[in-house]
């Protein structure tokens, strides 16, 4: 899941159709102690257009004050603004992790990263970007997104999105290490970071899923191990092409 010897079991039930669940989570881990979660999130859709989500979390397996997280989002999305010229979506997240949160007491365990094409789609704002810090700091969140797409001929898609990321660490016990991140800052301190990805997609078949798509960006996947660092992306250009064919 996110190191070389995890494993996540998670349950969970819900209500009003899935808009409130209460959930339980194992994280496995072969070399230290598992960690369990307790959590609920909710999701409102005050209009068609418009989601607002929260969600709270507690680790309860500790000796001393079950550390919180969360997640606090709106999103606004409609794919018709113009018609088949512009779909747009905006949102706005924020997170918090407090200290003891994740369940990793090391900063030297191996990160996990599949590089697949799905990840490339991935806002750098996702949960694989805290947990490795988030058992030795408070960790506090910003994130605004723009996303828009225009199909001026069909089978022919132009895509463009950017995603402003503010991310500070803290230790509030003045004893954790300073870790320097690789274009990323340090932590414990505070810093700001834009992505941006535009491209073009294609289907040549309409009939068929196949598609392509040759894009520009500056943040670019990892690879399958990341021992040195504690994210899924890098901060460089990439210039990609991409060539999908469902079997």
């Amino acid at each position: 899941m996110f190191w070389g010897d995890d494993d996540v079991q998670a349950f969970w039930i819900g209500a009003l159709d899935g808009a409130v669940k209460l959930t339980a989570t194992n994280w496995l881990r072969a070399t230290t102690t598992d960690a369990w979660f307790v959590g609920l999130s909710a999701r409102i859709d005050p209009l068609d257009s418009l989601a607002v989500a929260l969600e709270a979390s507690a680790r309860v397996n500790v000796d001393d004050r079950p550390p919180l997280g969360g997640v606090f989002r709106v999103d606004w999305h409609d794919a018709r603004v113009l018609g088949r010229w512009l779909g747009a979506h905006v949102g706005y997240q924020q997170r918090w992790y407090e200290r003891g949160f994740g369940p990793s007491d090391r900063l030297d365990d191996p990160t996990v990263a599949p590089l697949l094409p799905s990840v490339e789609d991935t806002y750098v704002t996702n949960p694989f970007e805290y947990m490795a810090l988030a058992g030795f700091y408070h960790q506090w969140s910003h994130t605004v997104m723009a996303e828009v797409t225009s199909e001026p001929v069909p089978g022919l898609r132009l895509f463009g999105d950017v995603e402003w990321w503010w991310r500070a660490f803290y230790d509030p016990d003045d004893d954790a290490p300073v870790v320097v991140l690789r274009d990323r800052g340090r932590a414990p301190g505070a810093e700001a970071r834009t992505f941006y990805r535009a491209g073009i997609a294609a289907t040549l078949w309409p009939e068929l899923p196949h598609h392509g798509r040759v894009f520009i960006a500056n943040k670019q996947a990892g690879w399958w191990f990341l021992v040195e660092d504690a994210g899924r992306f890098f901060h460089q250009t990439l210039v990609g092409l991409e060539l999908r064919v469902f079997l």
